[in-house]
């Protein structure tokens, strides 16, 4: 029973709220409105329709943009052998905190344990050498050896020192302490330790892997200079200044964090967008590398058109609001959004410029509700 008296109450209310449409271009070639809306001094009031003039206001525009978190190449480090090995103790996980200096794994060289062998044998040596250079030495000052001897006693001396020093730098690059090796205790195994504080991120080794030099096996991130690196395209470059105010709102999370900008790429992408470099204000533990945000950029501040946000409607991705043409009367004008604050919008036109400067601050949505029916 309540379906048969549904299609007379709308077909009422149709006519009560009935509008005329026409095209825009016919009624005021100075305006670049989509249409035009012809309302009863009685459907405006029910409606509730306000019309304001247009107030100009000093704001700073706000571009939307996407980012990641990122750290300086300074602040990554990759773990990789001088040497190839079979890892033997791996004393880290993925997203482990570590202090400079903390042992990461341990790793067993071959050729680490042949150069040790080496050292100690040469070390052996040059006393056995530096002995017989002295010798030599002194049968010549006493003309009973030739000073062809010395020279050779002399060379190789010089050729064994060469090669120890040769074999002590090597060693050291293995992480072999030379002073022990000395005693002659030769180390198994050796340690490699963080090169500073941070955040093992990523681990592509295991326990029992033999690797070569050339391999990353770890990654490190220093996490105390994270920042901010955003995707801001080609046509909004030049709103950019370096120090302008960044406010970031990550998406994992409802923190929100503010930075400003530090460097403008110079170079454009393929798909036309540029890199810029942000720095926090204050740095957080708990930003992660690699943590996808949106951010707002405050542009310069200049005098721009405001109007209550209630007086902006949106059709898809475009923006309008409704210009009083006359009394009654509203035209339907496209706008660019260019930030809100405090409840109102700035915001500039699309083509031309409306004659007057009066718009419809409440009702804005009933009356493109309206303008859909018609």
């Amino acid at each position: 029973m309540k379906t048969k008296y549904m299609i007379p109450f709308v077909w009422v209310f149709a006519i009560l709220f009935s509008c005329e449409t026409k095209e825009s271009a016919k009624n005021n070639p100075n305006t670049n409105d989509l249409s035009t809306l012809k309302c009863s001094p009685k459907q405006v009031s029910s409606i509730g329709v306000e019309v304001a003039d247009v107030v100009w206001k000093e704001r700073s525009g706000t571009l939307n943009v996407n980012g990641i978190i990122d750290v300086p190449p300074g602040n990554k480090s990759f773990i990789s052998l001088p040497y190839g090995g079979y890892i033997k103790k791996m004393n880290v996980i993925e997203g482990k905190r570590v202090s400079k200096g903390e042992i990461l794994f341990e790793v067993q060289h071959p050729d680490v344990l042949l150069l040790q062998q080496e050292f100690l044998e040469l070390e052996g040596r040059m006393e056995f050498l530096e002995g017989e250079l002295s010798r030599q030495l002194k049968m010549e000052s006493g003309n009973a050896t030739s000073q062809k001897n010395v020279q050779a006693a002399r060379a190789e001396l010089n050729v064994s020192k060469a090669k120890l020093k040769g074999i002590t730098a090597r060693l050291k690059m293995a992480n072999i302490d030379v002073k022990t090796l000395s005693d002659g205790k030769i180390s198994e195994s050796q340690p490699v330790r963080a090169p500073f504080n941070g955040v093992v991120t990523k681990i592509t080794t295991g326990v029992g892997s033999f690797v070569n030099p050339q391999d990353n096996l770890m990654e490190i991130i220093d996490l105390k200079h994270t920042h901010a690196e955003l995707t801001v395209f080609e046509k909004d470059i030049s709103r950019l200044k370096i120090g302008q105010a960044v406010v970031v709102y990550f998406l994992n999370n409802s923190s929100v964090e503010k930075a400003s900008i530090y460097l403008i790429g110079g170079e454009i992408a393929a798909d036309r967008s540029v890199k810029v470099h942000c720095h926090f204000d204050e740095q957080s533990k708990s930003n992660m590398p690699g943590a996808y945000f949106k951010a707002k950029i405050h542009t310069e501040a200049k005098k721009t058109r405001c109007l209550p946000s209630a007086a902006i409607v949106s059709v898809g991705a475009n923006h309008y609001v409704f210009h009083e043409a006359r009394i009654n009367e509203f035209n339907l004008v496209e706008v660019k959004i260019l930030g809100e604050e405090d409840g109102e919008t700035s915001f500039e036109f699309i083509g031309a410029i409306p004659n007057s400067q009066r718009f419809v601050t409440k009702g804005a949505f009933e009356l493109l509700s309206l303008l859909n029916k018609s």
